[in-house]
Formats: structure tokens, sequence, C-alpha cells
């Protein structure tokens, strides 16, 4: 048998957990053409059937089942040997890939590039903004910033505390429509909120006054857009109180109305401890975040 190029098992990987070309592709950034000829190589070289092919996509053959968790092992121990000679050179030089959501992306990751790159100069920082939960072991990123517990196993998380939820609006909206001072009143108002996602109604049911969706005169699941919906005066949006502070036109309503929190986590591959510029980027992070959020 002829040597096996680990490319054509990273390619076997990334189809077994995606189960398309076309899924795959996008999540390794190679065309399904040159993933298809990886496939097919490999099996030529097993001869093996790693697939069955149907209608809805490729699915695991028995002994592609068999040999995935063996071809995953591999993988492990290969981006583990990345990971590790990337981080040989022990100087604070170089790029650390930080990913957060949309929100804290745009309200606060700047500023604490600002403060970061004035104590580390050579050291760049790429911004990915995602919501969705970027994939630290497969390098996708270094860093991430999110706003939920995370689900994979084996990384490096630090809960750096909590900041509550407010309503917001401009002081000319206010002016113009008054100032609600209970629940009842708000759902009066021109309200802004998500369009598929349910939270906010969900919280509004705890809390007793529940919305509908056709209460939201604007609706959007990218609170990013809700915040500059608010901002321009076309109603009332629930977002992080620190979001709205740092927002000086927007004024709070009802303080302390809405009992729910949400938690912030800082979060990096177990590996970080031998990358000294990722490191020294994620301690920063914490303790920047440590020094704005509420601890409990």
């Amino acid at each position: 048998m002829s040597e096996i190029d680990w490319g054509w098992l990273r390619s076997f990987v990334a189809v077994s957990e995606s189960g398309s070309l076309r899924d795959a592709s996008r999540r390794i950034g190679l065309s399904q053409p040159t993933l298809s000829r990886h496939i097919q190589r490999l099996e030529e070289q097993l001869g093996v059937s790693l697939f069955d092919r149907t209608g809805r996509g490729l699915v695991l053959s028995p002994r592609g089942s068999e040999l995935y968790e063996s071809a995953l092992g591999v993988k492990s121990s290969v981006d583990g040997f990345v990971r590790q000679a990337s981080g040989l050179d022990d100087a604070l030089e170089g790029s650390v890939r930080v990913t957060s959501g949309r929100l804290f992306g745009v309200y606060f990751i700047p500023q604490w590039i600002q403060d970061f790159r004035d104590r580390h100069p050579q050291i760049t920082i790429d911004v990915v903004l995602d919501d969705s939960e970027v994939d630290l072991l497969t390098r996708e990123a270094e860093i991430a910033v999110r706003q939920f517990r995370p689900s994979q196993l084996d990384l490096r998380a630090k809960r750096c505390g909590s900041v509550a939820i407010g309503f917001f609006a401009t002081r000319g909206y206010l002016d113009t429509h008054g100032v609600p001072d209970s629940l009842y009143a708000l759902s009066q108002h021109a309200l802004i909120g998500y369009d598929q996602r349910t939270t906010i109604l969900e919280v509004s049911a705890a809390m007793g006054e529940p919305l509908t969706r056709d209460h939201f005169v604007v609706r959007s699941d990218d609170v990013s857009m809700q915040v500059a919906a608010c901002r321009a005066g076309l109603g009332i949006g629930s977002f992080s109180q620190i979001v709205g502070q740092a927002c000086p036109e927007l004024v709070e309503i009802m303080p302390g109305a809405i009992p729910t929190a949400q938690d912030v986590w800082l979060v990096a591959h177990p590996d970080l401890h031998r990358n000294p510029r990722v490191r020294a980027a994620f301690d920063d992070l914490a303790a920047w975040f440590a020094r704005r959020l509420d601890p409990s």
C-alpha cells in the first residue's frame, strides 16, 4: 500500500462529520471536487468503500464507521502538533484570532484591542464576528468570547461575570411617546425584538406580561440590528445594559425590570499555555471583562 496523504484523512473526517461534500467544503475551505478526489484516492489506497451514497448525502459505510475513529485520532494528533509548533516562539509577536458574537464584537472588542495593543504592539488581532459556536478545536479561532457556556469538550473556559439586560430607547422617542412605568405600559409601545428567536417572548411570559411577535414593529435575529434600530429612534429595545450604556443617545427604562442576566465566557483551546501570545491575549481579555462585568 502506498503512503496515505494526511490531507485525505482530514477530508474524510470533515465529510464524515458534515454528511455532504457541500457542507464539508464550507467547513474546511476545500472545493467539493477536491474533497471528492481525496475520498476517492483514500478509498483506492485502502481498498474499501468509506461511504454509502444516498439521495440525502454521504453516510459512513460499516467499514467507514470503523475507520472514522482512527482517522479522528490522527487528525487530533496532527492538530496538536501544529498548535505546539505555533507556540514554540516565546516572543510576544504575531497574530491572535479572536471570535465573538456581533454585539460584543462591535461594541467592546475594539476597545479591548486598543488597550491590549498599547501593551503588546507586536501582536495583531484577527477578529471573527459569528454568533454561532465557532470550532476552537479545529483552529477556526484561538480565543472565543461567548454568552453561553461552551458545549465543546476539552476547552479551557473561564466565566468572566454576567451582564444584566435592560430596556432602552432614545430621549427623542420617549419625549414623543412617553416613558412606560410598567410592563403593561411597555407593551403598548413600539418594540424592537427578535424575528425567529423566542428569547424575549419567554422572558416576558416569565415576567407576567406575555408578548407576542406582533408587538414588535422591527424584528431581527441580529442583535446589532436591534441596537441600531433603537438608536435610530424606532422604538424600545432590550439588550445588555453595558451595550445600552455605551450608547450616549440611549436612556434606560425601568432599570432592573428584567430579572435575567447573561453570563460571559472566555474560551480557548486547552493548549493555550503553549502559545505565549495567545495566553497573553486570553489573560488580558479576561481581566478586561472582569473590570466591567458583574462577578455574580
